[in-house]
Parts: structure tokens; sequence; C-alpha cells
């Protein structure tokens, strides 16, 4: 994940006594991690880590949504460490981005952070591949300002792109200028040092 709960409400000047949104934060978290690549067109894979074989690549990977679990047949999943964050490709039904809480040592499988994300059950076959992601720490801040903005009481209105609303002779203006993928300007403009434009 690029920053927890705690880091975030730091962040955004929440105090950490102060529990009211911490479950809608949580729910938040990756669904907007997945929007942040989706935007800036980039999946935070390193070469570094595809050299030093951070990531697998096989047809022996299935998943079991009881136990929320990737299972390897092969045992090959001893790439991974509780705490990485890791992006599945090339799957039927799990494709995502997903946060480890346990893993098996002889690399059967991997447990993963249910509050983060759930599998879906689906069986090996598919060549799928899991890579370990890798964010910038200056990433948190846009980050937490996207969470911040989904937050917003007024997200609708200003998701629409109002500018100014007006009822007989009372009117206000949000001072929202520009709307790109649902997110003021000024949010994605923080985004500009991780977009890829290929």
């Amino acid at each position: 994940m690029i920053a927890t709960v705690a880091e975030i409400k730091n962040i955004l000047g929440i105090n950490a006594g102060d529990t009211s949104k911490d479950a809608r934060i949580a729910f938040l978290m990756n669904i907007v991690e997945a929007e942040l690549h989706d935007i800036c067109k980039n999946h935070f894979i390193r070469d570094i880590d595809i050299d030093n074989n951070k990531y697998i690549g096989a047809n022996t990977l299935s998943f079991t949504a009881s136990t929320n679990k990737i299972n390897d047949s092969a045992s090959n999943l001893t790439t991974f460490i509780v705490g990485n964050t890791i992006k599945v490709r090339g799957s039927l039904e799990n494709d995502g981005i997903y946060y480890i809480s346990g893993i098996d040592a002889g690399g059967a499988y991997i447990t993963l952070d249910s509050t983060y994300g759930q599998v879906t059950d689906e069986v090996a076959g598919e060549y799928i591949g899991i890579y370990k992601l890798w964010y910038s720490k200056a990433l948190k801040f846009p980050f937490s300002s996207m969470i911040n903005y989904r937050l917003s009481e007024d997200n609708n209105k200003i998701n629409k792109g109002i500018q100014t609303e007006k009822i007989d002779d009372y009117s206000v203006s949000f001072g929202i200028s520009k709307v790109y993928y649902g997110y003021p300007s000024s949010i994605i403009n923080m985004l500009t040092p991780y977009r890829k434009y290929y």
C-alpha cells in the first residue's frame, strides 16, 4: 500500500484519536490506489525488481476466496515477504492490487489482507504474473489528497464539474476550474512526476 490509515490521517491533519473516518479511509485506499495506477499509466514495477526476480509468472497459481489466498502448486511464492504490495496481472478474475499479510515459509501460498482486497475463487491454468510494487515515499502526499477528496461531502458536485450554483438570489461558486479523471487539476498535477506517457 502507498500509505497506512495512520499515515493518511497524519498527512491530512486528522487527530490520531479520531477514528470516525478510519473505516471509510480503509475502504477507499485500494480503490484510489488502482485509480492512481490508471491515471499515471504506471504499474510501479521497478526494472531492478524484475532483474532480481521479485516477481513470479506461472500457470500454477490459483486463488481461494474463503481464505483470501494465492496458492502455487509449484511452491515458488518465496519471492515475496509480509508487507509487500503486489499486483496480479493475467488472471481471469483477480487482476488487481493486494497487500500481503502472511506467507507460507515453503512458498505454497500467500495470504492477503482482506480489508485491502478480496480474491475470487479461480483454478490454476492461466499464465499469471504477480509483481512486487514500489512507491516513492513522496507519493503519500497526492495519495492522501485523493483520499481526502473522495471523503469530501461536496465530492459529487465537484465531480460533475459544477463551478457555480444559483437559486433565486443566492449563488455559490466552488472554485474548481477543471476536473480530470474525477479529480481537480490541483491533485492531478501532484501526480506529474509519477506519470508515464507511453
